[in-house]
């Protein structure tokens, strides 16, 4: 069962746990999918090699941020709770 007008951030979002976990997401919910991490080249690449698996444009995209910068991840925060203010889940893969 799809659920929708929901939006996910993931941090670590482009490593393997990160991408297994999006695809899923991907098959589950109808909202953007964000995959973040501290290479914002990986996690575009990644971004768009899931969106040719699920047949999607733009439903994946990419977010860089380092959580290990205090200053990088609060700002991070700020600015996802406004350029994604509909976001209602969030979750962490290491």
């Amino acid at each position: 069962m799809r659920q929708s007008n929901k939006s996910v951030l993931i941090l670590g979002g482009y490593g393997a746990a990160g991408a297994a976990i999006a695809t899923l997401l991907g098959q589950r919910i109808e909202g953007n999918i964000v995959l973040a991490g501290r290479s914002l080249d990986k996690g575009r690449k990644r971004a768009e090699q899931l969106d040719r698996e699920a047949g999607a444009t733009g439903r994946f995209s990419a977010s860089s941020i380092d959580v290990a910068d205090a200053a990088q991840a609060r700002q991070c925060s700020h600015e996802q709770e406004y350029r994604y203010c509909g976001m209602r889940s969030f979750h962490v893969c290491y």
